[in-house]
């Protein structure tokens, strides 16, 4: 039984990952490289670490 909730439960984690890759690649093809770029920095960098100039 417990096993069997195991496994569901990998299952479970696995589309959720792949769902959550699956959108970051739709954001990459519909903008292409040069809006996928800053989009990723803006994910991974801290507002203090961003040039000032490239602030939306």
């Amino acid at each position: 039984m417990l096993e069997k909730v195991f496994r569901l439960t990998l299952i479970g984690a696995i589309v959720l990952l792949s769902l959550i890759a699956g959108r970051h690649t739709y954001e990459f093809w519909r903008q292409g490289w040069q809006g996928f770029v800053p989009y990723m920095q803006l994910k991974m960098l801290k507002p203090a670490d961003m040039p000032r100039g490239d602030v939306p």
